[in-house]
């Protein structure tokens, strides 16, 4: 019953019910960001939409599945964008690859912060039972550019590393959303993380000659070459 209550109850069809689904999520986002939990119900949101309650209520059982329904499209968005990293750099070194990843989070959770700290605050107070449907999916995409590259990664347990990193990096973005959005624009804080994952991925490289270092000389000599 709990889990109905956070799914929506169907998907718009026609154009005009899709335009009215739009217009009830953007009410959604704006009281969650201007009033926050306390003042986050669906008669709010109805009025704010300027529909009734009872079509609000035909895609949306509860508010639990506005906000499910706007973390899942910020999910779909980031996941969207890192599958764009398998093509477009499908030639470049492990280093190159994580520190882009990272920046496609960063990105991802700089469009409407003010939003993402107010998702991320109710999630803070409404832990879930397990990782959600887009959790996964990015799990699954770190999962395979690290398979990509297993002849540069030394972990052993690919699907464990996956996990790992996904978490250690989601974790840190969230963190630095609720607490210093500011870096989230600073290439010192991309670098930082970038070499936290690395150095977990590849520890056997001496810490004088950084993997992100090597990768970054790497990738700028090639360019250097081919003229790109």
């Amino acid at each position: 019953m709990a889990e109905a209550k956070r799914t929506p109850r169907k998907q718009p069809k026609q154009q005009r019910s899709r335009a009215m689904v739009e217009v009830i999520l953007e009410a959604a986002a704006r009281i969650l960001v201007e009033a926050g939990d306390s003042l986050f119900n669906t008669n709010a949101v109805a009025a704010r939409a300027g529909v009734s309650v009872g079509s609000l209520y035909q895609y949306f059982p509860s508010k639990e599945a506005l906000i499910s329904e706007l973390s899942l499209r910020h999910a779909d968005a980031m996941n969207h964008a890192l599958r764009g990293i398998t093509g477009d750099f499908s030639g470049a070194p492990l280093p190159i690859l994580i520190r882009k990843l990272i920046d496609i989070m960063c990105a991802a959770h700089a469009v409407e912060p003010e939003l993402h700290m107010a998702l991320l605050r109710h999630a803070h107070r409404n832990i879930q039972d397990g990782p959600t449907a887009g959790e996964i999916d990015g799990q699954q995409l770190v999962l395979g550019l690290l398979q990509q590259r297993h002849g540069e990664v030394t972990v052993m347990d690919m699907e464990e590393a996956a996990f790992l990193v996904s978490t250690m990096v989601h974790e840190t973005i969230h963190a630095t959303v609720l607490h210093r959005p500011s870096m989230l624009q600073s290439d010192d804080f991309g670098d930082a993380l970038a070499k936290m994952v690395l150095a977990y991925l590849t520890p056997s490289q001496p810490a004088t000659q950084s993997p992100l270092v090597i990768g970054v000389k790497t990738h700028r000599m090639r360019q250097a070459r081919t003229g790109r």
